[in-house]
């Protein structure tokens, strides 16, 4: 889940979180966020 713009726990992510990741989509350090929110959301949009 996303707390302080950070995945903790393990990245539950859902699609609240999904949104507070769309800044960092090509961000390497949040790609494994953004597998788990490509998961739960089925997109990440810019």
């Amino acid at each position: 889940m996303c707390i302080n713009d950070s995945c903790v726990l393990g990245c539950y992510d859902t699609c609240t979180d999904c949104k507070c990741y769309t800044g960092y989509c090509h961000n390497p350090m949040y790609k494994r966020c953004m597998q788990c929110c490509h998961r739960t959301c089925g997109t990440c949009e810019p």
